[in-house]
């Protein structure tokens, strides 16, 4: 994507640049091209070095951000055009609805989302840029406006409800499966014809899965007639 004639830094580095992301060992490279303290420059030969892969591996397991190598080694003061050329733009996040705009509405569109969290090898505790992001939102009474593009889905449901359906999914894969469980469950409650689903849901651990309540009422209600889990943490059975 072009960048606009007028850009300000605070705008390069908040809403282009992945300074967030993971860096390659080729901005490494072009960090100690550029450090001017003797120290900060010879840990980065050394990183850069066959004799320091191991160190190497070791800054990359503690999924140490562009951002974070930066005010490492502070004396390395890469110019605009280079921060331009080594870090690269913030990519878009897919995410797969959740909902179905016939039991919703148009004006309304759920997605199916986890913080992405985890613990890099010296303990320290490290969060997605996107999810981070989306867990710490205070949305005011009135709302926010986001952008966003809808792609066609590589998963559809049949053509009729008369068709049964099986569905598989792990994790976040539950989310297109909701959506055609409410669709369902709206076409039933209008009358048509529906046919037998089945979901099949696997994942560590019961907090997981996600929308269990509605999935047991629409059980009931006679939408989605089987339900299996595989909980690979709370099962003897593999």
């Amino acid at each position: 994507v072009p960048l606009p004639e007028l850009l300000t830094a605070r705008a390069l580095f908040t809403d282009v640049l992945d300074i967030a992301g993971w860096p390659k060992r080729r901005f490494y490279e072009m960090l100690k091209l550029s450090a001017t303290d003797p120290t900060e420059k010879a840990e980065l030969e050394r990183l850069c070095s066959k004799e320091g892969k191991k160190d190497y591996q070791a800054y990359a397991s503690e999924s140490y951000t562009y951002a974070e190598l930066l005010e490492k080694f502070p004396s390395a003061k890469p110019n605009i055009g280079h921060l331009l050329d080594y870090v690269p733009d913030i990519k878009p996040r897919l995410y797969s609805i959740a909902s179905s705009s016939r039991m919703r509405g148009n004006d309304e569109c759920h997605l199916c989302i986890i913080k992405n969290e985890w613990d890099a090898t010296s303990g320290r505790n490290c969060v997605g840029l996107s999810t981070g992001w989306l867990d710490e939102l205070e949305v005011p009474s009135e709302g926010i406006k986001m952008r966003g593009h809808i792609h066609p889905s590589a998963v559809t449901m049949p053509e009729t409800h008369a068709t049964p359906m099986l569905m598989v999914a792990l994790g976040t894969g539950i989310a297109p499966m909701r959506a055609f469980i409410e669709e369902r469950a709206a076409a039933k409650r209008d009358g048509e014809e529906c046919a037998e689903m089945a979901l099949f849901f696997g994942a560590r651990n019961r907090q997981e899965y996600s929308y269990e309540a509605e999935f047991d009422a629409y059980q009931k209600e006679g939408v989605l007639e089987h339900i299996h889990l595989a909980l690979s943490r709370e099962q003897k059975e593999k």
